[in-house]
């Protein structure tokens, strides 16, 4: 790239030397270099913003709210598909949901059940879902069902919902 960069720069000094030598006037070949430094700089931030898009935003605002209503030793599982955000966020140990998947999902509802069933059993607490994996509630509907049931949904947004696991 830095090779590709300097004979980019130099193919574009001898460009705008021969534009200011047509037009006779040295103010074209700044306005022109003004000119394409603007463009440049117009495509760059379109192409490059997404790239810096905040997707992260709700496994922090769920780790936060983790971090405030649990106590320092709770262990919470995050259905995130193995993004640690939560977790860190959290500032709470726990686990990501089927970590040993292959897909990060379960199959059906009776294997997210007898996932959940075991990280209970390991000292699981919590259980927060993103907005990126709050459709697993619809999609597993005897999942959903099994957690309404027997636990409580802590706090529930557009951004996570979070059932607290002991009740």
């Amino acid at each position: 790239v830095p090779v590709a960069a300097a004979f980019a720069g130099r193919a574009f000094d001898l460009a705008l030397r021969r534009l200011g030598a047509l037009t006779g006037a040295k103010i074209t070949e700044s306005f022109v270099g003004v000119i394409f430094l603007a463009v440049l700089t117009l495509v760059s931030y379109t192409y490059v913003r997404p790239l810096y898009d905040p997707w992260a935003k709700s496994f922090r605002k769920a780790g936060r709210v983790i971090d405030r209503l649990a106590p320092p030793d709770a262990l919470a599982v995050y259905a995130v598909s193995g993004d640690s955000s939560g977790i860190y966020y959290g500032r709470r140990k726990g686990w990501h949901a089927f970590d040993d998947s292959d897909w990060g999902e379960p199959l059906d509802s009776e294997q997210a059940i007898m996932e959940l069933d075991k990280l209970r059993k390991r000292g699981a607490r919590y259980l927060v879902f993103t907005q990126y994996t709050a459709w697993w509630l619809d999609y597993y509907k005897d999942f959903q069902e099994y957690l309404d049931s027997r636990h409580r949904r802590v706090s529930d947004t557009h951004n996570y919902v979070i059932f607290d696991l002991t009740s």
